[in-house]
């Protein structure tokens, strides 16, 4: 199970500042949510190249960029981007 840890609120740019949520799923993977809208994910991977025990079910959140820091397994997992036909751009 994964565990969500509240974070402080900082101000991340202009006056007003931004909200930031962010969740850590494990190894380098984390998705953020800026201001309740733009949803991005980092190095979704792959849990046989980790060993761990989460898996990207239907109901996973839409996201908006998914940011891959290079390709090796654990930082590049093809089943994810095929799950929800997400297309590369380089």
């Amino acid at each position: 199970m994964l565990k969500i840890r509240k974070i402080q609120k900082k101000s991340v740019g202009g006056e007003k500042g931004a909200e930031v949520k962010i969740v850590w799923f494990g190894h380098a993977t984390f998705f953020a949510k800026l201001d309740n809208k733009t949803t991005i994910l980092f190095d979704p991977y792959d849990k046989n190249a980790c060993g761990s025990s989460f898996t990207y079910s239907d109901n996973f959140p839409k996201c908006d960029i998914v940011l891959i820091s290079h390709n090796h397994r654990d930082h590049s997992f093809r089943d994810f981007k095929k799950k929800f036909g997400y297309q590369p751009v380089i």
